[in-house]
């Protein structure tokens, strides 16, 4: 009977591409939060995957006290590709490690 109900189940792949090439953060992990719980963390230039049972899910990053935006997928998709990288510049870098914390890493749902 579990085995049915597990074969029921629809899955939604979700993949998530860590660009690189960035000098910032190309030696730190980025953690991976799913609706507000840590599932992972990913590298500079690293791709993770994840099936996860159709829902409305949100997904954010975080390094140190800097995150990204938070992006929602919604449940009618069964691939979600999401590409994070760090969002800012030499000139820049103070005021993104401070006031701009909330937008540090660059997150974007490209499929």
């Amino acid at each position: 009977m579990l085995k049915y109900l597990k074969s029921v189940v629809e899955k939604m792949k979700l993949e998530i591409i860590r660009k690189s090439g960035y000098y910032f953060d190309s030696q730190r992990y980025y953690k991976i939060f799913i609706n507000g719980t840590i599932v992972g963390e990913i590298w500079s230039g690293e791709v993770k995957s994840f099936d996860l049972p159709d829902g409305d899910y949100d997904i954010q990053f975080q390094i140190d006290w800097c995150t990204s935006q938070t992006i929602r997928i919604e449940t009618d998709r069964k691939t979600s590709v999401i590409t994070c990288w760090p969002a800012t510049k030499w000139m820049n870098i103070l005021w993104k490690a401070t006031f701009g914390c909330k937008k540090y890493i660059n997150a974007e749902l490209t499929k």
